[in-house]
């Protein structure tokens, strides 16, 4: 299939979260820095500032605009460096944080440069596990059937996909998807068992980035499954955990 592509423009930015390390991802994209912020502003959420051994209460960000921004000052602001992170959950709940520069203080307010870069804690909802060479996706998505992708890890509740090309499938849902996973010889129980196969009726792109390493483009799928289909993902998960454990890889 054709599931649409499109080549790397040089100086763009890119619109999408990218493995940064330790479990965060972050993102230069101004689109999705604004996007944040008027969310922080409109919705009044409560954001937390940090300094070297400070650490404020709740307060909020009261206004932004092209290149500052402005926050509500804490009445104990202790004003001992030029440099603040910024602290919050968005509205999936995961930890977003940001570091800016201080451009002055006022009585009931902070001035701030905006944040070019933001970083995102990732929150899993299943134990994950790397997959065997061999694994691959297929999936419907628009009527049309996608060519077979290559599975990077998988958990009950979703799995990581990784492509050569950018595909056009940020915050879309895909139909009809088939994983196929190669079994160890050893571990599984028949003798004619070669793979893991399943079926799972449909999925959310919930995550899309960059590996810098191997130049894919990966994609996170959060299963929209029924009971069944992830019982059957799990029992998989809990079987490649013993593999790696058998081939003295941690899992």
């Amino acid at each position: 299939m054709r599931v649409a592509a499109k080549n790397k423009k040089p100086g763009v930015k890119k619109k999408y979260w990218e493995p940064f390390s330790s479990g965060y991802e972050s993102t230069r994209s101004p689109e999705l820095i604004n996007k944040c912020l008027a969310w922080l502003t409109n919705k009044g959420v409560f954001v937390t500032l940090a300094q070297k051994g400070y650490k404020s209460g709740p307060t909020v960000v009261v206004g932004v605009g092209q290149e500052q921004m402005m926050i509500d000052k804490p009445v104990d602001w202790p004003g001992n460096d030029n440099r603040i992170r910024i602290s919050f959950r968005d509205s999936s709940k995961l930890l977003i944080h940001c570091f800016v520069p201080l451009i002055s203080v006022n009585t009931d307010a902070l001035v701030v440069r905006k944040p070019k870069e933001i970083f995102r804690l990732q929150r899993r909802r299943a134990h994950r596990v790397d997959t065997p060479y061999g694994s691959r996706i297929s999936f419907n998505y628009k009527g049309l059937k996608s060519r077979k992708f290559i599975i990077k890890n998988i958990s009950a509740g979703g799995l990581l996909f990784c492509a050569r090309k950018k595909l056009q499938l940020t915050g879309a849902t895909i139909s009809d998807i088939s994983v196929n996973i190669p079994l160890n010889s050893i571990l599984h129980s028949q003798p004619e068992d070669t793979e893991f196969q399943v079926d799972i009726g449909a999925g959310a792109i919930v995550r899309a980035c960059h590996d810098n390493l191997s130049d894919f483009f990966c994609y996170g799928v959060s299963f929209l499954s029924k009971s069944g289909e992830e019982e059957s993902v799990a029992k998989y998960v809990r079987y490649r955990e013993l593999e790696l454990l058998r081939t003295g890889v941690s899992p």
